[in-house]
């Protein structure tokens, strides 16, 4: 059933009414499951993931090694603060505590920042930047590496030069090879 917007005069002004039907009401399913669904704000969003007292509870060592290297690169965690690793560029990485006020637009954040694709509760598109361009094995490596092969096996002096160094390339050049 299509939508069918309709123009009234009220109070000598046009205004537009949609007199399509109501989306069927979710009442019915919340009642049938006996719950309502859940709710996604930011003092819900991080509710299972707790602050840093909870995260590393028992593991005084590994939070005192976090919070050191995130106060070596000058952010002083806050104890409400919520580590995420998978934020992280590296261990402490301040980037990665997340503060309890607004957490999802820190995370948006840091995924533009970062350049990183996320999807879910935060969506951040990530660029899509070109691969980086392959690097010629240098030909020095490959000819040292030749000639250490054919020391240790003198056959290897027999085949055509060109199959020794694909055979190289093979084991030590960036792929595909014919292109360098």
């Amino acid at each position: 059933m299509g939508r069918k917007t309709i123009a009234k005069i009220v109070g000598g002004k046009y205004i537009n009414c949609d007199d399509s039907p109501p989306p069927e009401s979710r009442l019915k399913e919340a009642l049938k499951n006996r719950r309502f669904p859940p709710i996604r704000t930011d003092s819900t969003f991080l509710a299972n993931h707790g602050t840093l007292d909870k995260q590393f509870e028992g593991d005084d060592r590994q939070l005192g090694k976090i919070v050191q290297e995130a106060k070596k690169r000058g952010y002083n965690p806050n104890p409400n603060d919520t580590y995420i690793p998978s934020l992280a560029r590296f261990t402490g990485d301040p980037l990665a505590f997340v503060p309890a006020g607004n957490p999802r637009n820190h995370i948006k954040k840091v995924c533009e920042e970062t350049d990183r694709a996320c999807e879910g509760a935060v969506e951040v598109k990530g660029k899509n930047k070109p691969m980086p361009e392959t690097v010629r094995l240098g030909e020095d490596l490959v000819q040292e590496e030749a000639a250490m092969r054919i020391v240790e096996n003198p056959e290897e002096a027999l085949k055509p030069k060109e199959q020794l160094r694909n055979e190289i390339l093979d084991d030590h050049g960036a792929k595909p090879y014919e292109q360098q």
